[in-house]
């Protein structure tokens, strides 16, 4: 049984079909029969990361992500429900996310993000992604 989150809203539901449906980029991905649950859920990634980070990927408990000096990424914790944004430096994501050597942008409380259970054999039946104006 694999467990998904959503954001509420449309773009909650295109955020949560991208997380369930899109592959976790190798680097990241846990083993399949031990599946953690996610720390944090990536919405922006911008700039060189080591292992790389996409936006819309769950990032396992456990993971150290290096960001270059014009890296900057922005996540929900899915622990605190907080909105964060760093750069630079590295981000630990152990029992609570920590970030050494860069600067925190922004840290502010955030709608938590809805948790479903999907049936092991469920199957996508369509997308539907919509833009939204900046």
């Amino acid at each position: 049984m694999r467990t998904h989150r959503t954001l509420p809203g449309i773009a909650g539901l295109a955020v949560a079909l991208a997380l369930g449906l899109g592959p976790a980029p190798q680097a990241l991905a846990g083993d399949d029969d031990q599946a953690q649950p996610g720390a944090a859920m990536v919405l922006d990634a911008v700039g060189a990361t080591d292992p790389a980070v996409e936006a819309y990927t769950t990032l396992p408990e456990g993971a150290e992500i290096a960001l270059s000096d014009e890296a900057e990424i922005e996540f929900i914790d899915l622990k605190t429900c907080d909105l964060v944004r760093v750069a630079g430096g590295v981000l630990v994501l152990g029992e609570m996310i920590t970030h050494k050597g860069g600067t925190v942008l922004k840290r502010e409380p955030a709608d938590c993000p809805e948790a479903f259970d999907l049936e092991s054999e469920s199957v996508p039946g369509g997308v539907v992604l919509r833009a939204m104006p900046f």
